[in-house]
């Protein structure tokens, strides 16, 4: 049995909830997937709830993504293992929280700043993705780059939007 499979026996819901439902094991860019899956979500809470409700659905989701990222971690056996995507999906909810009434053009600003942030880890983001393991390292370094990422979305906004 593969440890993927050993994996989602030990651990099935940390594994379905850190893999954003199975978006993880797709080839390619899982993590954009996954950043892209989240789009539609945070578009809805953008429009239909005020925004310290989908500031409280997001702290809360993120808080819980610690224990699900590194119990799958540990699943795997792997400490940030590319399987687990769910810390982009938080990372560009954090990203676009603060907005509401978000337009195409700045859910398209915020998952684009996100993942060169998210990929190029400028501002400090490489060491902690370097020095900070389990759930909490794995979710950290996307956070940082969610909060990074709220900048280029506020500049559009003030001078595009």
């Amino acid at each position: 049995m593969s440890q993927v499979a050993k994996a989602w026996r030990t651990a099935p819901f940390s594994m379905f909830m850190a893999t954003c439902a199975g978006i993880g094991h797709l080839p390619g860019g899982p993590g954009t997937y996954a950043a892209a899956a989240a789009l539609p979500s945070i578009w809805y809470m953008s429009h239909h709830l005020p925004v310290w409700a989908h500031a409280v659905v997001v702290a809360v989701v993120t808080v819980f993504s610690v224990i699900w990222c590194d119990r799958a971690g540990k699943a795997l056996q792997e400490d940030d293992s590319r399987k687990i995507v769910l810390d982009e999906w938080v990372g560009v909810w954090i990203a676009l929280v603060p907005f509401a009434q978000l337009t195409f053009a700045e859910l398209v600003v915020g998952f684009v700043a996100f993942r060169v942030l998210d990929v190029r880890k400028p501002f400090g983001i490489r060491k902690i993705d370097q020095h900070v393991h389990g759930g909490f390292g794995v979710m950290l370094d996307d956070v940082a780059a969610g909060l990074f990422a709220i900048v280029p979305v506020l500049a559009w906004r003030a001078f595009v939007g």
